[in-house]
C-alpha cells in the first residue's frame, strides 16, 4: 500500500502480514494461547526520501479493532525505529504478542480487525507529513476449551 506524503517526489510502500507462529496454518484464526506476529516491511524512495535524516524517528503502531461491539486496543505500545536517510530506504519491524496478549479484557476472543499505523517524527517528536498505512485480513481470536 502506498505512503501518503505532501512531498510529491517521494514514494513509499508499506506492508504488514499477521503471522501464528504456533505452526497453525492459518494465521487468520488464532488461538488466545498461541504466540502471533504483525510483520511489517516499508519503503521510501525518491529525491525527497533524502531529506528524511537519520534524526528523525518512524513510529509503528498495531491497532486491533473489534467487528460489532467489543475490546478495541493499541496492541503493544508503538514502536519506534531509527530513520537511515538516504534516497531508498528499507525497513521492518515485527511485533510479537505472547499468549493471552491484552486477554484480561473478557470479551478479547472474536473477530477483528488489524491495522499498522507508521508516522514519522521529527527530533522534537512532532509530527512529519508522512504516514502509511495497512489494513490486514480480518482474523478471529478464540479461546480453546
Amino acid at each position: 500500500m502506498p505512503f501518503e506524503t505532501v512531498t510529491s517526489p517521494m514514494q513509499g510502500t508499506i506492508s504488514a502480514e499477521i503471522v501464528d507462529t504456533s505452526g497453525i496454518p492459518s494465521s487468520r484464526i488464532i488461538r488466545t494461547t498461541d504466540n502471533w506476529q504483525v510483520r511489517v516491511n516499508w519503503t521510501l524512495s525518491g529525491a525527497g526520501a533524502a531529506f528524511v535524516s537519520p534524526n528523525e524517528k518512524w513510529v509503528v503502531r498495531v491497532f486491533v479493532e473489534s467487528i460489532g461491539p467489543g475490546f478495541e486496543t493499541l496492541m503493544p505500545p508503538a514502536a519506534e525505529i531509527q530513520a537511515t536517510g538516504g534516497t531508498n530506504q528499507v525497513y521492518n519491524h515485527t511485533f510479537t504478542f505472547p499468549p493471552n496478549a491484552n486477554m484480561a479484557h473478557p470479551t478479547f476472543s472474536g473477530v477483528y480487525k488489524v491495522v499498522v499505523v507508521l508516522t514519522l517524527k521529527d527530533p522534537m517528536g512532532n509530527p512529519l507529513p508522512v504516514a502509511g498505512f495497512s489494513e490486514e485480513p480480518i482474523i478471529q481470536f478464540y479461546r480453546p476449551n
